[in-house]
């Protein structure tokens, strides 16, 4: 394993230290291995979020350029057309099927 010396500012330090007092680590090396494997699970989910809204707003584009849209002139539109989504939506998965 390497060596790094981390600055840290003083309330970070103190919640380090207490960190360790409370017990809930056997040192501060713990605290840290503990927030940076945190860290890095949370840069990779936000990377493969950002893929999935990046794909999704390509798609996007594409239904765009190949003319797969709908204009809706008025609020009533609006409505009618979020509530036939919604009924599909539920139709599908009425079964007890999770979204995502």
């Amino acid at each position: 394993m390497t060596a790094r010396n981390v600055n840290l500012p003083d309330h970070l330090m103190a919640f380090v230290d207490e960190q360790v007092r409370k017990e809930r680590h056997g040192s501060s090396d713990e605290v840290f291995q503990e927030a940076m494997d945190r860290y890095s699970r949370e840069v990779s989910a936000e990377a493969d979020l950002m893929a999935r809204i990046d794909a999704a707003a390509d798609e996007g584009m594409r239904a765009i350029d190949e003319g797969r849209y709908v204009v809706l002139n008025s609020p009533a539109e609006t409505n009618s057309f979020i509530d036939s989504i919604s009924e599909r939506v539920a139709q599908k998965y009425a079964g007890g099927h999770k979204l995502g």
